[in-house]
């Protein structure tokens, strides 16, 4: 029987090398992959380490959880639930504390208006904000520090 030569790139011997522990490779195949496993030692190396892991798996198959393992998994999502409630709810406690100090800020100046309108006559900006000259001198000569 004449053996053929086969040309391969790694990608096409790669998925090769893994159909075959499924058992899914026709003889042409399997000519080709034995002859790259001879051919390469890289391959070979990688071949004798999943034939280990899957025969490591095969005799591990009973994996359990411990009785306790759903109740943690879900103990540890209710925490992670919780805090996410949390960090929606100091978002939306900024938010009103933001819409509280508009609020105030809008009628301390319609206090200021009032206050102005009622103490004095003319209605400059400086007036209505108590930011007159002879108010910031003399606040510039008060002894704060």
């Amino acid at each position: 029987m004449e053996m053929k030569i086969f040309k391969f790139d790694k990608n096409s011997i790669r998925r090769l090398l893994y159909r075959s522990f499924d058992g899914e490779l026709n003889p042409e195949e399997k000519t080709r992959l034995e002859q790259a496993l001879e051919e390469s030692k890289e391959l070979k190396e990688d071949y004798n380490a999943i034939k280990e892991i899957r025969e490591t798996l095969v005799q591990a198959d009973d994996l359990q959880f411990s009785p306790a393992f759903p109740d943690k998994v879900l103990a540890r999502w209710a925490g992670r639930q919780q805090m996410a409630a949390y960090s929606n709810l100091f978002s939306e406690y900024l938010a009103r504390l933001f819409l509280k100090v508009v609020y105030l800020g809008g009628a301390a100046i319609v206090l200021l208006l009032i206050i102005n309108i009622l103490i004095g006559d003319v209605l400059s900006s400086e007036e209505i904000l108590f930011t007159s000259d002879s108010v910031y001198e003399t606040m510039l000569h008060l002894p704060l520090f």
